[in-house]
């Protein structure tokens, strides 16, 4: 009822509507005055007709009114109908530019399924789409959450258009914004320490609170998460994350084996390098 009702209210309903009206009037009224004097007027598919092509400015000239009162009709539908449909046309062509332009700043809602969602950004976030792109097996379009600027995540969006990648902006740690993301329908989420807007000393809360909003909104979602702080282990744990990263977890591991075992840290390089063919 809601929807219908929504969709009545809508200008371009309400526009449509007045044409139709128009041209049935017009129809009837120049009908009025033609049927007993116009053989080519003379009945109401003609008359509809008549409108449509005068209201469109098409001007086939097949149908003409020859009555004084037939053509003051005329005069009053080309006025009228050059208007509205003016109007229909204009209201039709803005709608897809505000469409463009919601999409644009990450504003528009997303309509995906089983779709992969990133969270954050930060100076990882081109390595994972980077990674995305060189597996062809991967499919599922992405849509990234964040804050970064216009300009920022244009760029992105250009380097990386092989991947379609679709864009939400706003803090990831609102419902509101997950839901613009269709989180409830979405297969997979990475939350990374966000840098975009300029809170990198809070960024394991934002990942602990996005975890659980996401998780809450759509339990059978695989969230992976990307922690800065190793205190937070617990934490983000007990927010039901199907997987985590800590910073730098491995490193003093990887600097000692540079004394006592080279190989090994060539080894990992070789492993997690993007050019590597093994990764």
């Amino acid at each position: 009822m809601e929807y219908f009702k929504e969709i009545i209210q809508h200008p371009l309903f309400k526009i449509f509507g007045a044409i139709i009206i128009i041209a049935l009037l017009g129809a009837t009224f120049v009908l009025v005055f033609e049927v007993q004097a116009n053989e080519d007027l003379d009945s109401l598919g003609d008359a509809i007709w008549w409108v449509l092509v005068t209201m469109t400015t098409v001007g086939y000239g097949d149908r003409v009114p020859i009555t004084p009162g037939g053509r003051v009709v005329g005069i009053t539908v080309m006025f009228l109908g050059v208007a509205l449909v003016s109007l229909f046309t204009a209201t039709v062509s803005s709608i897809f530019v505000a469409r463009q332009i919601k999409e644009g700043r990450g504003l528009e809602q997303i309509k995906l399924k089983n779709h992969l969602i990133i969270c954050g950004w930060n100076f990882n976030g081109e390595q994972i789409l980077n990674t995305l792109l060189k597996h062809s097996k991967h499919k599922s379009q992405i849509v990234l959450i964040n804050q970064l600027s216009e300009d920022s995540i244009s760029d992105v969006l250009n380097h990386f258009s092989a991947l379609k990648i679709k864009f939400v902006h706003g803090d990831y740690t609102k419902e509101a914004v997950l839901n613009r993301a269709n989180i409830s329908t979405a297969d997979s989420a990475i939350v990374l320490p966000d840098f975009s807007a300029s809170l990198g000393e809070k960024s394991d809360e934002r990942t602990i609170l996005a975890t659980l909003s996401i998780k809450a909104i759509n339990p059978k979602i695989k969230v992976y998460a990307h922690i800065l702080n190793r205190e937070n282990l617990s934490h983000i744990r007990k927010a039901k994350v199907d997987d985590v990263l800590l910073s730098d977890a491995y490193a003093g591991y990887i600097m000692a084996s540079h004394i006592l075992s080279p190989g090994i840290p060539q080894t990992i390089e070789e492993l997690f390098s993007e050019d590597s063919q093994h990764s």
